[in-house]
Order: C-alpha cells, then sequence, then structure tokens
C-alpha cells in the first residue's frame, strides 16, 4: 500500500515542477518598448530648484557624522536609510551578518531596496554607509560614502515624485529602480 502511494506522489510532484532547460531565457524576459525621451523631458529632468537643494542638503546632513562599522552612529544612519525608504514606499530588505575585520568581528548590514519588487528588470545603484576607522582621528567620508548615500535617497525621493502614474500601475511595471 505505501509504495503505490508513495509513487502515485511521485509522479504528481514530477508532473508539477516544470523543466527550466526547455524555456530560454529570451522566452521568459518580459517584453518592453524603449521609448525615447523628448527634449523638454530631459531638461526637465534636469532641473533642480533650491527647495531640492535644500532637502538634499538636510539628507547629506544625516550621513555626515562618524560612521565606523559596529558604532551607534552606524546603527542611526542605517536606520534612517531604512526608514527613509519605508517612507516612500519602497521595498525594503536588510541582510545583518557578522564580518572579520582588522578590528575583530563587527556587525555589518547591507540595505536593499526596490521600487518595484516584481519587476522584471531593475537598475540597481550602490553605495556603502560606512566611513573608515582612523588612527589619526575622526574620518568622516563625505565624499567616498555620505554623498553618494544622500544622493541615492535623493533619486529615490525624485522617482516616486516623477512617477506619473499612479502606484498600483507602477508596480505593474516591467523595470524597476534598486538600491543596495
Amino acid at each position: 500500500m505505501l509504495f503505490p502511494v508513495l509513487l502515485l506522489l511521485k509522479l504528481l510532484i514530477g508532473a508539477l515542477i516544470i523543466d527550466a532547460s526547455a524555456l530560454s531565457w529570451h522566452d521568459l524576459k518580459w517584453p518592453r518598448d524603449l521609448r525615447p525621451l523628448a527634449h523638454h523631458d530631459l531638461l526637465y529632468m534636469g532641473q533642480i530648484s533650491e527647495e531640492d537643494r535644500g532637502d538634499f542638503n538636510a539628507t547629506l546632513r544625516n550621513f555626515l557624522v562618524p560612521r565606523v562599522v559596529g558604532s551607534q552612529k552606524h546603527r542611526e544612519v542605517r536606520e534612517f536609510i531604512v526608514r527613509s525608504l519605508k517612507d516612500l514606499n519602497w521595498d525594503v530588505e536588510e541582510d545583518c551578518f557578522d564580518g572579520q575585520t582588522p578590528h575583530g568581528i563587527k556587525p555589518f548590514c547591507n540595505v536593499r531596496a526596490t521600487l518595484n519588487p516584481s519587476a522584471c528588470h531593475r537598475l540597481v545603484l550602490a553605495c556603502h554607509y560606512d566611513s573608515l576607522l582612523h588612527k589619526q582621528g575622526t574620518f568622516i567620508g563625505a565624499t567616498d560614502s555620505a554623498v553618494p548615500c544622500a544622493q541615492l535617497l535623493y533619486l529615490a525621493r525624485s522617482l516616486n515624485g516623477q512617477a506619473a502614474e499612479p502606484e498600483h500601475e507602477r508596480r505593474r511595471s516591467d523595470a524597476s529602480a534598486g538600491l543596495f
């Protein structure tokens, strides 16, 4: 009795498994039409207002502190990044782990955010939010990591603000931005 049941289960499970080699990646990818932007759209996208500049500078101030891995400020900056992206309704994940450094084992946490997690294609931009532990004093790392992180958060806000279609339509799009 047990053998026929196991055989039947094996056949049913086998029928449910799709042979991945039967389809090529080309067949699986979502179709998309590339549309060039009009000249006036490019000019509009390149503009930055004083209000935008102020928003960027306010975001940057959150990063202009020493952010050595394992420190309280490092954790606070990560929490700021996560909170900022969640406030924009981005899908945010954290991958935390302990890693070996020249100063012993330290806690690390990668933050991944996606505007549209169901999109087939993604343009992923990355930066690091930690700053160097420097034996000669405090190191903020403004141009090395603080400015790129602030730029990516500013970009995330801009992408949310520029989306012409409602969120439910944007979520159905085949392309998305991702931050890491």
